[in-house]
Order: C-alpha cells, then sequence, then structure tokens
C-alpha cells in the first residue's frame, strides 16, 4: 500500500532527487515516519525552499512517470526542483511562514 511518504519521499524515483538535492543529509530527512511531521519538520529547515520546491517537483514526476509517455529524467527533474526554488525567492514570504515555524 502506498502512502504519502512513499509516494513523495521513499519511492525510488523520489529518493534518487532527494538525495540528488543533497536533503538526504537533513537530519531525520529519512527516518521520520509521519507524513505531517516530516513535512513540518523539513518546511522550517534551512534548505525550506529547496525542500518545498522538491516535494512539488516529485509529486510532477511522479504523476508524469504514470500518465505520460515520455517520463522525465532525473537530471530534468532535479534541474526543475533548483529552478522552481529559484523562481520563488523573489516571492517568498518568510513572515507568513511564522505561525508554522516560529524560529524564523
Amino acid at each position: 500500500m502506498e502512502n504519502h511518504l512513499h509516494c513523495l519521499r521513499d519511492f525510488p524515483h523520489s529518493m534518487e532527487l532527494w538525495l540528488r538535492l543533497g536533503m538526504g543529509g537533513q537530519k531525520d530527512f529519512f527516518s521520520l515516519t509521519e507524513s505531517t511531521t516530516w513535512v513540518k519538520q523539513m518546511a522550517c529547515g534551512t534548505l525550506s525552499l529547496l525542500f518545498l520546491a522538491g516535494l512539488w517537483q516529485a509529486w510532477c514526476w511522479r504523476n508524469n512517470s504514470i500518465f505520460e509517455e515520455q517520463p522525465y529524467q532525473i537530471h530534468e527533474v532535479a534541474r526543475k526542483t533548483r529552478h522552481c526554488m529559484m523562481s520563488s525567492l523573489p516571492f517568498a514570504n518568510l513572515r507568513a511562514l511564522t505561525h508554522l515555524c516560529p524560529e524564523f
């Protein structure tokens, strides 16, 4: 049975993306077992924008590999993730995260 963590983190393609982005070294990245805790903890970390962009791209890649004839390759997904993160920087409202991440 698939769950959120399987689709977005533990599925081999997702895991490959996270490792390629350097997220695997984050504390508790692969050890947390509750999806809400995992998302909240990673979204509050120092690499929060990269994490959130990676989360979106992992979801898109998963759908792409299921529904499209020509699925994305890992290098394309990693590039799209970095682009998504960089393009969101001017719009990042860190104050909006304060309710989720009090340390901001």
